[in-house]
């Protein structure tokens, strides 16, 4: 091994002395993680921009929670205000379409209930499958 000056760090691979700044090391061809270079070597000014760099990691990590819930809360209300629209949009048209003398009445027989009943749950199903996906 050669001797150790400020400008060179010890290879955490096959211990060999490095220049401080390398990427990667010229006797083992590891590559040089910038983090292990500044836990073994750490000038002042280097400090002074990790304290830095610290703070503003713990800034972003306490602006990433409420992203999240807001992120959902908009999801959420566009999936509602979408659903409500086709719904609105859908009446409309059936009004206009099918209303006679300016009078619509819906009419269905009873037995029809369960065509209905099992095509909601079905859709409902998927959907709930399809939004449970959603940036997990």
């Amino acid at each position: 091994m050669t001797k150790k000056s400020d400008s060179q760090i010890q290879c955490k691979f096959c211990e060999e002395m490095i220049h401080a700044y390398a990427t990667s090391c010229p006797y083992c061809y590891n590559d040089i993680a910038p983090s292990e270079q500044a836990e073994q070597k750490n000038p002042s000014h280097l400090l002074r921009m990790d304290d830095e760099r610290q703070l503003e990691d713990k800034g972003k990590e306490d602006e990433k929670p409420p992203m999240a819930f807001s992120q959902t809360v908009y999801m959420l209300f566009s999936l509602a205000t979408l659903l409500a629209g086709s719904v609105f949009f859908f009446f409309g048209v059936l009004i206009k379409l099918f209303s006679k003398e300016g009078v619509f009445t819906l009419e269905w027989s009873v037995g029809c209930w369960p065509y209905f009943v099992f095509s909601a749950l079905v859709l409902i199903t998927c959907g709930l499958i399809t939004l449970s996906k959603v940036e997990k």
